[in-house]
């Protein structure tokens, strides 16, 4: 795999198992033998190792999960971060460090962080927001670095855009929502933001 990747893979996961089962594959534990493990799971270097930077295609309706993973340490030899890929699992791996804007804007998707990076640019490089956009409820998803966990920033962002609060900066791996009747979580959103691009699903246990 080239070097020229960022430092996070995301996994989206169908939801359609027990929150028991999730919380299993989460933390890297199966509730399957380890032979028929063997013959369906993946390591995440392994996925990662094959996406190569690109995206799967998602069809239908299913509910999904976002997981994301550090992935910097699987080439240095450190495979805290060696989740275990399942079957149908889309795996994507950013050539960068990259944000993502969904929801009522006009061009939702994937940017490249440049440094300095704001939300006042990350909303304008969206092309704006729609007019009907709650643009006073908007969220900013961002991962903890020392934990993996996914946090949720409230940020009204039409008062940012018109000067009345302060800019925020954007960081690696952001999600920028700006609310809407359809995206609601961070995986929809994240869905979303990767809409119209060429995805890539992982053949696991081959």
């Amino acid at each position: 795999m080239s070097e020229n990747h960022g430092s996070t893979a995301y996994i989206i996961r169908e939801t359609k198992m027990s929150p028991e089962k999730l919380e299993k594959l989460r933390s890297g534990q199966q509730d399957v033998d380890k032979q028929k493990t063997a013959e369906v799971a993946t390591p995440l270097a392994q996925a990662v190792t094959q996406a190569k930077g690109e995206t799967a295609v998602i069809e239908g309706e299913s509910d999904y999960e976002l997981i994301t993973a550090h992935i910097n340490g699987l080439f240095r030899g450190s495979f805290e971060q060696n989740l275990i890929i399942q079957p149908n699992d889309l795996v994507y791996v950013p050539p960068s460090d990259v944000f993502f804007v969904a929801g009522e804007v006009r061009a939702p998707g994937q940017f490249q962080l440049r440094e300095g990076t704001t939300l006042r640019q990350a909303i304008s490089l969206a092309q704006g927001t729609y007019f009907k956009s709650a643009t006073n409820k908007g969220i900013i998803f961002r991962q903890d670095p020392a934990t993996g966990k996914l946090n949720e920033i409230p940020v009204d962002i039409g008062a940012v855009m018109s000067g009345k609060l302060d800019d925020v900066a954007i960081m690696p791996n952001d999600v920028i929502m700006v609310p809407n009747s359809r995206v609601k979580t961070i995986s929809g959103a994240l869905l979303t933001a990767m809409g119209t691009s060429l995805m890539w699903r992982i053949p696991v246990g081959r």
